[in-house]
């Protein structure tokens, strides 16, 4: 199943280069505006926790100090970085999460297109789809990280448990939400919920293989790209470009193996 999924996907990527094309130049968009995100957001937030860093660091702590000599001469130093930083990162987040939405929600509608011509009205219902399971999705791993994983990385010094667990609750909002991300366009909403359980946990041999083989796509062309930074530039955008192509050849992949596996569920 998983040959015939890669020859599929193969062979609508040969019959298809003019929508391939725009769905490359989609995802290059989505990388761009997130790498200007993340300069814009990230820079300045390790900037602040450096300097809460350093705050510490040149702190005189004696036998002597008592506890506020424990903080320094300007404790709210370290206050003013922590919230700076965390300005920073909620605006990562947020800019993150609407540029990944707003491309995404054209990217993914074209990429079912090339299995299947889909009317404007089909790909209106698609977003109204596509939009409602990522919101739940986001929603669901914002409560993970900012609640359950902030309160597990407190307390990772007495248990790692905690810490593991939400991890691995976040994973298993991913597999699902991929599921469901797959097989939108032909299912109605009261259906999406049903089918994604029912490919996620009776083919979960199948689908772990397909997210693996797509794992291992991008992680191997991801190399290429470390290895070729300091060598000649036209061989670094020669891996640049099949990197990104990596990323849209695992989204029709896995469109096209989560629509087999349900063809063959319902058979």
């Amino acid at each position: 199943m998983i040959l015939q999924s890669i020859k599929k996907t193969l062979k609508i990527i040969k019959n298809n280069k003019t929508k391939l094309f725009l769905i490359f130049f989609l995802q290059v968009i989505l990388f761009t505006s997130l790498s200007i995100i993340s300069y814009k957001t990230i820079i300045p937030a390790m900037d602040n926790a450096k300097m809460a860093v350093e705050y510490y660091d040149s702190i005189n702590m004696t036998e002597t100090s008592g506890t506020f000599g424990y903080l320094g001469e300007d404790p709210l130093s370290v206050y003013n970085s922590y919230n700076k930083m965390m300005y920073y990162l909620k605006y990562l987040a947020l800019f993150a999460i609407l540029s990944i939405l707003l491309i995404s929600s054209i990217i993914w509608p074209l990429s079912s297109s090339l299995i299947e011509n889909k009317s404007k009205h089909q790909i209106i219902d698609y977003l109204f789809k596509f939009i409602i399971i990522n919101l739940i999705s986001l929603l669901l791993i914002y409560v993970l990280i900012f609640q359950k994983l902030k309160a597990s990385i407190i307390t990772m010094e007495i248990s790692m448990l905690p810490f593991i667990s939400s991890l691995f609750a976040l994973l298993i909002i991913l597999y699902f939400t991929f599921i469901a991300l797959s097989i939108i366009s032909k299912k109605t909403p009261k259906d999406i919920l049903k089918t994604t359980f029912r490919l996620g946990i009776l083919k979960a041999n199948y689908i772990l293989l397909i997210y693996l083989i797509n794992i291992i796509t991008i992680a191997l062309f991801s190399m290429l790209v470390y290895l070729t930074i300091e060598l000649n530039i036209l061989l670094l955008a020669i891996t640049v470009i099949f990197w990104v192509f990596s990323f849209v050849f695992a989204r029709l992949f896995l469109i096209v193996s989560i629509d087999e596996l349900d063809k063959k569920l319902k058979n």
